[in-house]
């Protein structure tokens, strides 16, 4: 399970970025258009997020999971 993202200097977010914690098994993230909803999923299903993402992080919590994410 996923325990914290974080997502800096990526497409619509900017230096501060944003901290996703408290996270649940299921989590539903919604917004408008140009939020970065998927930029998020991007960074989740990023294979290599310290080499693409260097100002990322995905926590997990014991071993990570393969991520499967829809944005069509």
């Amino acid at each position: 399970m996923i325990k914290k993202i974080v997502i800096k200097n990526v497409a619509s977010f900017d230096n501060e970025g944003v901290t996703l914690d408290d996270l649940k098994k299921v989590n539903f993230i919604y917004g408008g258009n140009a939020c970065g909803k998927t930029t998020i999923s991007r960074v989740l299903s990023c294979k290599d997020i310290q080499h693409s993402f260097p100002q990322c992080n995905v926590e997990w919590e014991g071993d990570p999971l393969q991520v499967v994410t829809y944005n069509h």
